[in-house]
């Protein structure tokens, strides 16, 4: 069975964020290396760019251009993710689809994008 979004479009992947949590700091009071963890984020529905097509552009907020892989539709009321941010598309049986850095997140009326 396929998730729905609030828009009635299925969202049949599921997408995590790699977030850093502070384990501590040493002896000296000095931050101790962050351990890294992905977190369930939302559902969503991963779509590889032009049938995958390589080297497909996308502006970013500070007009740069960066190539793309995928763009994953998430629901619009889904939290922004900054650019920069590492994410994985997953298979409802953990199969990753995708592994990439965030190139751009846009928020538009029925769906949010996010760019990959």
């Amino acid at each position: 069975m396929k998730t729905m979004g609030t828009n009635g479009l299925p969202r049949p992947h599921r997408l995590y964020v790699q977030q850093s949590k502070s384990v501590g700091k040493d002896d000296n009071g000095f931050d101790l290396p962050c351990e890294t963890e992905w977190v369930f984020w939302c559902q969503c529905r991963e779509q590889p760019s032009e049938q995958g097509r390589q080297n497909r552009t996308v502006t970013g907020a500070n007009g740069e251009s960066f190539v793309y892989s995928s763009i994953v539709f998430v629901d619009v009321h889904t939290q922004f993710i900054e650019t920069g941010t590492r994410v994985e598309v997953r298979e409802r049986d953990d199969f990753v689809r995708l592994t990439g850095e965030v190139k751009r997140f846009s928020k538009d009326m029925f769906h949010a994008r996010i760019w990959v």
